[in-house]
């Protein structure tokens, strides 16, 4: 963003440009503060916004177009009746122990007289022998409303139980200020940083990689000693440094999605299919993309339900899931037949990560781990061990999943792997990889134009909770992305 602004006519585009990227900057606060994302999540996109509005008005000419519009748009950045209710969440979640105290303090003050109304009655004494015990019976029939006044002040009978009550409890609130209890700030701020960190522990269970990472290392480069090793101990440490890694993946990935250096094996209005061969490492790349009409969970079914695999992926003969991690995150294993050499067989770990909200997709990576014994033995993941079986390695795996409406998605798959062929040339690996990319794509394409009519129709009905969490996600999406 440029220091140096001039108000003339040959700065116009440049002006606009700057008030833009704000502009865009601050609606997308209020969406996530709409879409009822967690205030911590929010509150560090605001005061970045905040501090880069400011230093930007700070540079500039009161008396210019462009410092007019950020001074608007820094006013309606803080009236914003969402941001308001942001800040307050904020306010009570950093100082629980403070705000409750305001409240209960307000609950213990003496409530405003309630007016009453003076009604006269008729009365009927009836004084029963024994003089004891003197009642005044007023029978219904006996009564007679006789005149309705107007309240006065002064005649407005207190409860006198209630005033004691409420007497005693400010009595005893003053004396915990006189004696300044308080809470260990060390330790409340431990509590605190716990909150947090089970918040973000909650956001990868909702699939939400990105936004667990970032709060999780939010926290942990401002650790102080102390709290590292509070951070350690609590397993959080591990938890972390789980996040990082599959972010590492997922990032290397995408990256490669976007790579270059591709052979064009097709190219249509609705499919590309291209690829790339390391003689070196005896291993192809092959990438499709390709749209879909069908419903996105209708594809993640083909994704998610590992035990049909055979019944649409090219080469397999036998698929189970060996064991599942979290909802989204399962360990694979395959069989696959190839010609020409033995069978082979792939034990990968396979997870779905939501980034609707980050770039509006929802991706699968998958990454082998037979050969991971320090993964297998984190995860208690018991391979069965079969000789005749060559390993198909894996070395990545993914699908990228962008819905454009409900019935309608986009699709980018990329694979790497190993078939681990010391004698069989270049060219074969990269013809068997190539045709493998041409079934898969007719494959899914048949099986989702019937999908009520296939396998995976029972199997959608029988995890339908899944696939109507992941539903909700994809139509909140759609929402947000009309405003």
């Amino acid at each position: 963003m440029k220091n140096q602004l001039y108000e003339d006519e040959s700065q116009m585009q440049t002006i606009d440009y700057i008030y833009e990227e704000f502009r865009k900057e601050f609606d997308q606060i209020l969406n996530k503060c709409q879409a009822f994302d967690h205030c911590t999540y929010i509150i560090d996109y605001y005061y970045n916004f905040k501090t880069g509005l400011k230093e930007q008005i700070n540079k500039l000419d009161s008396n210019t177009r462009l410092s007019k519009q950020l001074r608007q748009l820094d006013d309606t950045s803080e009236k914003s009746p969402d941001i308001i209710n942001m800040l307050n969440e904020y306010e009570e979640y950093r100082f629980p122990s403070q705000v409750q105290l305001v409240k209960t303090f307000k609950s213990f003050a003496p409530k405003a007289a309630q007016k009453k109304k003076t009604v006269k009655l008729c009365e009927s004494l009836m004084i029963e022998e024994n003089q004891a015990n003197v009642q005044n019976s007023l029978r219904i029939s006996q009564l007679q409303v006789i005149q309705e006044e107007n309240p006065i002040e002064d005649e407005v009978i207190q409860n006198k139980f209630e005033l004691e009550v409420v007497e005693s409890e400010i009595h005893l609130k003053n004396n915990f200020h006189q004696n300044k209890i308080s809470i260990n700030p060390e330790q409340e701020e431990l509590n605190q940083l716990e909150i947090r960190m089970e918040y973000a522990k909650s956001l990868y269970q909702e699939a939400l990689l990105d936004e667990a990472l970032e709060i999780t290392q939010d926290i942990f480069l401002k650790l102080n000693n102390k709290q590292a090793q509070w951070f350690k101990e609590k397993n959080y440490q591990e938890f972390y440094e789980n996040l990082q890694e599959k972010k590492l993946i997922l990032t290397q990935n995408l990256n490669e999605l976007e790579s270059g250096g591709w052979r064009i094996e097709k190219q249509t209005q609705n499919l590309i299919i291209k690829y790339k061969l390391f003689e070196e490492e005896q291993t192809v790349t092959v990438y499709l993309d390709s749209v879909f009409e069908a419903n996105i969970t209708k594809l993640m079914a083909l994704i998610n339900e590992i035990d049909l695999y055979q019944n649409y992926v090219p080469f397999c003969q036998r698929s189970s899931m060996n064991k599942q991690l979290t909802k989204t995150c399962k360990i694979c294993d395959i069989i696959v037949y190839f010609p020409f050499i033995s069978d082979r067989r792939a034990v990968f770990v396979g997870e779905g990560i939501d980034r609707l909200m980050i770039n509006g997709t929802i991706v699968f990576v998958c990454k082998s781990i037979d050969h991971n014994i320090d993964y297998q033995q984190k995860h208690d993941i018991h391979i069965e061990t079969n000789k005749k079986l060559v390993s198909l390695i894996i070395n990545y795996y993914i699908f990228e999943l962008t819905p454009i409406n409900d019935n309608k998605c986009r699709v980018r798959a990329i694979t790497n792997s190993n078939p681990q062929v010391k004698y069989l040339p270049n060219w074969l690996i990269g013809y068997l990889a190539r045709k493998m990319a041409h079934e898969l794509f007719e494959r899914m394409e048949r099986i989702t134009k019937n999908f009520e009519k296939s396998p995976w129709f029972e199997k959608y009905n029988q995890n339908i909770q899944f696939y109507q969490w992941i539903d909700q996600k994809v139509q909140k999406y759609f929402e947000l992305r009309q405003k």
